[in-house]
């Protein structure tokens, strides 16, 4: 599957293919050797498709691929009317790495979110083996004028209020709404860290934005 999908225009021309097929999950888990681990096993459906496309499943700090993210994410609704159940994750910052405090376009965090396909799965909390391939769009920066900005004041609100700091609780709403935080703190011995994703209304726009919603 690999040499079938080892650039972002081929790869986005496979999902395209499992989406319009509504490939199940399954199917293309066990087609790489990658299915459930246990019933609890919430993560595997990322490690199926990132092996399906030809990437390492590693947890390697950079890209999945050399040129581009790849996300999924589980969604609700009907065709044309989907919405994420929760938020897209897209890193984490440790409280005490000064990686972050780079030039912007320098950053892990640009890193991840300047280029990224994404991939949304209708699978069900009950069935572990459950989900079809329902949608898949890619998200470039430089797509919108307004994400940049948006994007990059949203992420510089967020260093703020970590820096030098060792709780931000998710209570706290940056400036333009595209990011939200989540905490991983508080536990002695272990690193302060702050997870950065785009917010439930923020993806939404985007799947109108993309052409998956009417």
């Amino acid at each position: 599957m690999g040499e079938r999908a080892s650039t972002i225009k081929e790869r986005t021309g496979l999902l395209a293919e499992c989406v319009s097929n509504a490939l199940p999950v399954i199917s293309m888990g066990r087609a790489v050797g990658k299915v459930p681990a246990s019933l609890q096993d919430k993560n595997w459906r990322g490690r199926a498709l990132e092996a399906y496309l030809g990437g390492q499943s590693t947890s390697h700090a950079g890209r999945d691929f050399e040129d581009g993210e790849l996300k999924s994410t589980r969604v609700l609704g009907s065709p044309g009317q989907w919405r994420i159940e929760q938020t897209l994750r897209i890193t984490t910052l440790s409280h005490t790495s000064g990686a972050h405090l780079k030039p912007f376009e320098e950053t892990p965090f640009y890193d991840k979110i300047s280029c990224f396909s994404c991939v949304m799965f209708d699978s069900q909390k009950s069935d572990i083996e459950s989900g079809r391939f329902v949608g898949t769009f890619v998200f470039r920066i430089d797509d919108d004028a307004r994400f940049y900005s948006a994007i990059r004041q949203d992420y510089e609100f967020y260093l703020e209020k970590i820096f030098g700091s060792t709780r931000v609780t998710s209570r706290v709403k940056s400036t333009n709404g595209f990011l939200g935080c989540r905490q991983t703190a508080g536990k002695a011995g272990v690193e302060s860290a702050t997870s950065l994703y785009i917010t439930q209304r923020k993806f939404n726009d985007l799947l109108v934005h993309y052409g998956v919603n009417h």
